[in-house]
């Protein structure tokens, strides 16, 4: 069975943050994009460590 593809938006966030992190852990999802404001351009390992298994760039929201 396939993946299902998510995407966050406001990743930078409380609730984002702990989002990505439940998310990506998920066996049933893959997280495809994250957006953000403040860090956007940066890599999501780069502005929250504890997140540096996911090889995801934030993108403007």
């Amino acid at each position: 069975m396939s993946k299902t593809k998510v995407g966050i938006i406001n990743v930078t966030g409380y609730a984002g943050v702990e989002l990505a992190r439940l998310l990506y852990q998920h066996p049933e999802v893959e997280l495809a994009s994250v957006t953000g404001r403040s860090a956007a351009g940066q890599k999501l390992g780069n502005v929250f460590p504890h997140l540096a298994s996911i090889d995801l760039t934030i993108e403007a929201e």
